[in-house]
């Protein structure tokens, strides 16, 4: 099926069938991805009174039980409600389920030498994601004037290994400056995408600077109306394949029905060519 999206003067086409997938399911077999010290996702045969859901084990049917933990065993979108007391959910959060977004490649850079800032205070040995680096890929990036670009995708991990084998021990992943998050949101992206597992340090006190940025939610307040930006989903844990390239794209987040602050996402891009 072609579509035809038209924004403004612009319009471009693009076919379903050229849908990419940008998400890492758990792997119930190897335990990865597996972040923040959690324990292992899995999936288990249900089992009530004299039944049992495998047909191997001579049941009727297949029922599985799965236990995962959404911010740490894969692809993942979350609203407010993971620094708040309260908020919709991201079901209700996340309104517009088609949109346009930016993929950018952005390379990790040693903290000691990038000149931006991070609390806690970064250490010679952190990877940061810089303010610098992002304007210059977006610059070699042309995109129209005027056009309307609510969602943002970060690749940082490129060449290097993927998200799917992240597990607990890794401790010094990339993250972003303040001063590129402060960027971000400054340009007003509703929706913002990262193949890490967290826009923050995972090791940062618990102070969540990044998220707070993004959101809008200032000093250490816990209360979804003091939030500028309520309306705005992170998406982390995504993969982009390498041999996608940088650019403009129609994005499905798809995320599945949970009422939480956050809930497992398989995203979806569509390459555009501009009418």
């Amino acid at each position: 099926m072609e579509l035809i999206i038209h924004q403004q003067e612009s319009s471009w086409k693009t076919l379903t069938t050229s849908a990419i997938s940008m998400a890492i399911s758990p792997d119930f077999q190897d335990h990865k991805p597996q972040y923040f010290g959690a324990p292992p996702a899995r999936s288990e045969t249900y089992k009530n009174g004299s039944f049992t859901g495998d047909t191997r084990q001579g049941g009727s049917c297949n029922v599985r039980e799965i236990h995962i933990i959404p911010h740490c065993h894969g692809t993942h979108t979350e609203d407010i409600g993971h620094i708040c007391h309260e908020s919709p959910g991201v079901l209700n959060t996340l309104q517009d389920s088609l949109f346009l977004m930016l993929l950018l490649s952005l390379p990790p850079v040693p903290a000691a030498s990038c000149g931006e800032s991070y609390q806690p205070v970064l250490s010679p040995t952190d990877q940061v994601l810089t303010k610098k680096n992002l304007q210059d890929s977006m610059n070699k990036v042309r995109l129209l004037p005027d056009l309307t670009v609510e969602g943002l995708a970060i690749r940082s991990l490129v060449g290097a290994a993927s998200i799917s084998s992240f597990h607990s021990e890794q401790k010094n992943l990339p993250f972003f400056t303040h001063e590129a998050m402060a960027h971000i949101s400054n340009l007003g992206f509703r929706h913002l995408l990262t193949d890490l597992p967290s826009v923050d340090r995972s090791n940062d006190e618990g102070r969540m600077t990044n998220h707070r940025i993004f959101w809008g939610l200032e000093g250490q307040s816990r209360e979804y109306s003091d939030a500028r930006y309520p309306e705005r989903t992170i998406t982390e844990m995504i993969r982009v394949p390498e041999h996608v390239a940088d650019g403009l794209y129609l994005a499905n987040l798809r995320i599945s029905p949970f009422l939480s602050d956050a809930c497992p996402s398989s995203p979806l891009i569509y390459p555009l060519e501009l009418l």
